[in-house]
Formats: structure tokens, sequence, C-alpha cells
């Protein structure tokens, strides 16, 4: 009899020990499962964040591209450093840059078919604590008195920076543009880093 009930109290204290395990188990998991969720939804939250940054850095670059194009015509049709006064910061004489490939006419162009020009400017803006970067990319093409295409299949420069097709023909006559910005949720200098959101915008005149 004693004996009995000795080996019924193993049992029930063996039982009670698994039904321990089993409810820290059941505890343990969903603590887990639930700071799983919320670290999830903390990523989100800052990710939404720095795309909202992005996205307002690329549209005001795209702003402040377009202004300066319209308001420095005469510097960026004939190759000439242009000033970029954006964002309350103004940087003067940025040069014309390397155009890679253009196939018809070849370049340098003469001046009396036309010309084909290349601007890149980067720029940190905002406050000192919230600074993001914007990257303005704009080319040129004054078609004076022939046909002009740039770009190709097999390496297109306006294919790099967005451009919906390899190449762009800008018919005699005719002054086109091509500008491309970029919008980023940290400063330049860290453009390249993980977790750094980009957003681009196209614009064509």
């Amino acid at each position: 009899m004693f004996m009995t009930q000795i080996k019924s109290q193993k049992q029930q204290s063996g039982f009670a020990l698994l039904m321990t395990i089993l409810v820290l188990s059941v505890i343990v998991t969903v603590t887990l499962s639930m700071v799983e969720l919320t670290m999830k939804q903390l990523k989100l939250s800052v990710d939404s964040k720095d795309s909202e940054i992005a996205f307002h850095a690329a549209n005001a670059g795209m702003e402040c591209a377009n202004y300066t194009r319209r308001l420095e015509s005469d510097k960026f049709e004939t190759g000439t450093p242009v000033n970029f006064n954006c964002f309350g910061s103004l940087t003067n004489n940025v040069a014309k840059i390397a155009l890679g490939i253009v196939t018809t006419p070849t370049f340098p162009i003469p001046v009396a078919s036309g010309q084909v020009n290349r601007y890149r400017h980067n720029i940190d803006w905002g406050t000192a604590s919230d600074l993001r970067c914007t990257t303005m990319d704009i080319i040129t093409i004054v078609a004076s008195t022939s046909e002009i295409v740039i770009g190709s299949a097999s390496d297109s420069l306006i294919n790099k920076i967005g451009y919906e097709s390899d190449s762009k023909t800008c018919s005699a006559g005719e002054r086109c543009t091509i500008i491309s910005v970029a919008g980023y949720s940290s400063t330049c200098a860290n453009i390249a880093n993980s977790g750094v959101l980009k957003r681009e915008i196209l614009l064509e005149l």
C-alpha cells in the first residue's frame, strides 16, 4: 500500500513537471512570436518613413533640376559650367561630364550640327540631424541642323539613368532634355550602405 502511494506521488510529480514544461514552452513560443511580429512592424514603419523621405528628396530634386534647366538653358546647351541653386545651397560652375556613347553623329558633334551635354550634381539637404541626398543627372541635346541619336543597345548611357529605351533621338531643329533624379533616405556619402532607400523620377522634355 505504502509503495503504491509513493509510486502514485512520483507519477503525479512527473505529470506536473511535464505540464509545467509544456506551459512554459507555449508561453515562450507566444512571447517570441510577439517579439518577432513587433520587430517586423517596427521595420515596416521605419522603411515606410525612409521611403517617404527618399521620395520627397527625389521630387524636390526634380523641381530643382527642371528649374535650373530652364534658368541656365544657354549654358546647358553650349556645355558651359552651370550653377545649381537648390535648397538654399548655391553650387557654382558644375562642369559637364563624360557622355558615354553617342551614335549619330560621332561625338564630339560639330557646333553646326548640334551638341550633347551631360551634367550631374549631388547635394545633401535638410536639417542637420535629418540630411538626405538628391542626385540630378541632366542630358541636353541640341539638334541644330541634323538628327542626333544617343545611346546604343550594348552600352546605353540613357538606359543606365533609367530611360525607358536604349536610345534617344532628337530631330533636326529640336532641343531635347532627359532629367533623371534619385532621392535617398541618407546622405550622399552613405547611399551605398545597406538599408538606405532610393526613389527615382525621370522627366523628358
